[in-house]
């Protein structure tokens, strides 16, 4: 008796000890962090956007700063309310900034020497209807102030002159901006906007969802003539010039718009290789000078596919692309505006712990973008650099080659479904049936019957690729053709009868469900 009372006391003590651990943990985290050195980094963030005072907008990269400690030259931490350029509104003022506007080519040059990273963040500005459900008697409308201006651009450059990091990301090339000057962000960033922007909503409807801005069902309305009736999740997409495209679930494959990245960088850069991101985003496409880091896809399903090649929407484009120096990157969506907890960045190890952090059942909950893909790039780049500039190494990264991000045959092939017999494709040649009656040698000349329709495959982002897919599966007269944008390439099968391109389409759509009808 005597031992198994001893036993029972022993197990009791631990589990006591055990309990008293574990209810120390944020203790012990956070004096691990207290103890872990800092590292002086010096870094301007320009954010010209607000809607409110809790300086969201940049709070995801104020967060990893404190966590890895980065500090200011004086030893401070970075204050995500102060340590910035760009707009400062007050209850009592709305019209307060601190930017670089009007300062001298020298002065930017200086600051351009002075420091090691350049963060240009959201310059979508601030407008009076933003604040008319926050503050009372604002008697305006339009812009208060936003845009990227001609200083802002000459800060970048130089800062790309002297081989510093420069970051960027959503929303630099939309309005406010000037035409002239977002051409030369496009062409120092090595990448082109489209003109569209997107983002997911939990709630179409706008009785249920206070947060869908009311000109979305008014554009809608105007665009195609109908009601607006949407309801339950879905993906907007907005162009500049005030087209609107809007896909509820229902087109959709999986609802949210997945992030992906190659699975040897993703391991080497430390993020998921597939992340859901459930916020604004933007359409561009790259130039030679850049290469794709991650990508967006957008899984819709053939009625929302061929809604989105009508407008041409590609399925897939860039989200973070970068200059194979890694000295300048690009994220094409709003990454930094995030409700991280600003109090999490001050404990050591608090990544290890991020599924408490988020709700991983709620697709809009952008925690999870943060901690599964945003922090760990952000600190492992920012790691990488400073290493760089202490001269202990070189960032050997690769990055891949232009365009190389390979849609999956999963996606364009259902292997559930029986193989095509392609030997029954009718030869979509010009002369049709006429052939068989005119002679080898006559001299009549046939005049070509035109394409009518083109039965659409699927899509590849390499045109190589797209040959490869042709020639495994021996498909006759298919055919590579550049898509709506040239960040897609689509196979098609040219078709002179209509009817008959719809009628073999019945034929192929269970084991090519991304199949369509696409008129010439």
């Amino acid at each position: 008796m005597s031992g198994t009372a001893s036993t029972s006391k022993w197990k009791f003590r631990l589990r006591k000890g055990v309990l008293f651990f574990l209810l120390l943990t944020p203790l012990w985290s956070y004096l691990a962090w207290l103890a872990k050195p800092s590292t002086t980094l010096k870094v301007v963030m320009l954010d010209k956007t607000a809607q409110d005072f809790s300086n969201i907008e940049h709070r995801a990269f104020t967060w990893v700063l404190n966590h890895a400690k980065y500090v200011k030259e004086d030893g401070g931490q970075y204050n995500q309310r102060i340590d910035y350029l760009g707009y400062f509104p007050s209850p009592e003022n709305l019209l307060i900034s601190n930017d670089l506007k009007d300062s001298s080519p020298q002065l930017i040059d200086s600051i351009a020497d002075y420091i090691d990273v350049g963060y240009f963040i959201d310059t979508y500005g601030s407008y009076y209807e933003d604040w008319r459900d926050r503050m009372v008697d604002i008697p305006k409308r339009g812009k208060i102030y936003g845009g990227l201006e001609s200083e802002d651009i000459s800060l970048m450059q130089s800062l790309m002159d002297r081989k510093k990091l420069v970051l960027a990301e959503f929303s630099i090339f939309g309005s406010p901006t000037p035409e002239l000057i977002r051409t030369r962000a496009e062409d120092l960033l090595g990448i082109h906007f489209t003109g569209w922007v997107g983002r997911y909503y939990e709630e179409l409807d706008t009785a249920l969802n206070t947060e869908l801005p009311d000109w979305i069902p008014e554009l809608y309305t105007r665009q195609f003539n109908e009601p607006y009736t949407l309801s339950g999740p879905g993906v907007g997409f907005f162009n500049e010039d005030g087209r609107i495209l809007i896909l509820p679930s229902s087109e959709m494959v999986h609802p949210v718009p997945i992030i992906e990245t190659e699975e040897v960088l993703a391991e080497s850069i430390g993020v998921d290789a597939f992340i859901r991101y459930p916020f604004w985003f933007e359409i561009g496409q790259i130039d030679t000078s850049a290469r794709i880091v991650s990508q967006y896809r957008i899984y819709a399903n053939p009625v929302g596919a061929s809604k989105m090649r009508a407008l041409g929407i590609p399925q897939s484009f860039p989200a973070v692309i970068a200059k194979p120096d890694w000295r300048t990157i690009y994220m094409a969506g709003d990454f930094t505006d995030n409700p991280i907890a600003v109090y999490t960045s001050h404990f050591e190890g608090s990544e290890c712990l991020s599924p408490l952090w988020y709700d991983n059942k709620n697709l809009g909950d952008r925690r999870k973008f943060f901690w599964d893909y945003y922090q760990p790039f952000m600190e492992g780049t920012l790691a990488r650099y400073h290493e760089e500039l202490l001269g202990n190494r070189t960032t050997h990264l690769s990055l891949p080659e232009r365009s190389s991000y390979r849609t999956t045959e999963k996606l364009l092939v259902n292997f559930n479904e029986p193989k095509v017999n392609w030997n029954s494709l009718p030869e979509p040649k010009s002369v049709g049936y006429m052939a068989a009656y005119i002679p080898e040698n006559d001299s009549i000349e046939v005049p070509e019957t035109p394409i009518t329709a083109y039965l659409f495959l699927g899509s590849f982002p390499r045109a190589e690729d797209a040959h490869r897919f042709i020639e495994s599966r021996e498909i006759p007269y298919a055919k590579v053709k550049l898509g709506n944008t040239s960040a897609q390439y689509d196979i098609v099968i040219p078709f002179y009868d209509l009817s008959l391109a719809k009628r073999y389409r019945q034929t192929i759509k269970n084991r090519y469900p991304q199949s369509g009808i696409i008129r010439p």
